[in-house]
């Protein structure tokens, strides 16, 4: 996942005129499969609530470019690539699905989600104003996303939701209706449609549940740079496709 509002990082829905193609199915990644994640931290562990994965060489090129650039603005640490085994097979929805599972959702939660989406938008974008700014701002905001009619929590609902999914406590409930479903993952579709910072995007990060019984961890690589130029130029090619 991709964060770009001034907090830490780690590597639109329902738009008119989107088909949803090949992307109507769900999908199921076998036993060993191999997964990957772009990090500036090296992990020796699963996280324990999720974590966010590449399993195309695409989607793996995509956040070492971008990863890498990220931390050249910043305080240009290390960047890791971790690769992962999963134990036991891991199955997503497809992105009609979920955000169908999210329309049931909200009609369950819509005051909840809609303060939770004001409370994080607020840090994102006025934290740095006086209270009396940030109190407008939550006030107007959490009415706006409280109170979506049946189209806008398909498209600016959802999209919203997906972009602000890992500050908002709310998400490991919808992770909780998920695994009732049979899912124990989910598309990062943040990353896949509300991603404005490159015409080419990736295909299909997935957010994993409860990664420490999940996965193993089974290599930690520092990126060199001839990885990172490497990732760029196979990226610009896919530029091309795209153009």
């Amino acid at each position: 996942m991709i964060q770009n509002y001034g907090k830490p990082y780690i590597a639109h829905y329902g738009v008119k005129g989107m088909k949803w193609g090949v992307r109507n199915k769900d999908t199921r990644l076998s036993k060993n499969t191999s997964l990957y994640r772009v990090s500036s931290e090296k992990e020796i562990e699963p996280k324990h609530d999720r974590t966010y994965l590449a399993y195309t060489k695409n989607d793996v090129d995509f956040y070492k470019e971008h990863m890498t650039k990220f931390r050249r603005t910043s305080d240009d640490q290390p960047i890791f690539l971790i690769k992962y085994k999963n134990l036991s097979s891991i199955k997503h929805p497809s992105s009609k699905k979920q955000a169908d599972e999210f329309y049931e959702f909200y009609k369950d939660h819509k005051v909840k989600i809609g303060s939770q989406i004001a409370d994080e938008m607020v840090y994102r974008l006025y934290r740095n104003n006086s209270k009396e700014v940030r109190d407008f701002f939550h006030e107007k905001l959490s009415k706006r996303y409280s109170d979506l009619d049946d189209d806008e929590i398909r498209t600016k609902g959802y999209l919203t939701f997906m972009r602000t999914y890992s500050d908002l406590p709310i998400s490991s409930l919808f992770q909780e209706q998920l695994k009732k479903k049979g899912y124990n993952s989910l598309l990062d579709d943040n990353d896949i449609i509300n991603n404005d910072l490159d015409v080419f995007k990736p295909e299909k990060p997935i957010i994993v549940f409860e990664p420490s019984k999940l996965l193993k961890i089974v290599d930690n690589e520092q990126l060199s740079e001839d990885v990172y130029k490497k990732a760029l130029l196979d990226n610009e090619e896919r530029r091309k496709k795209v153009d």
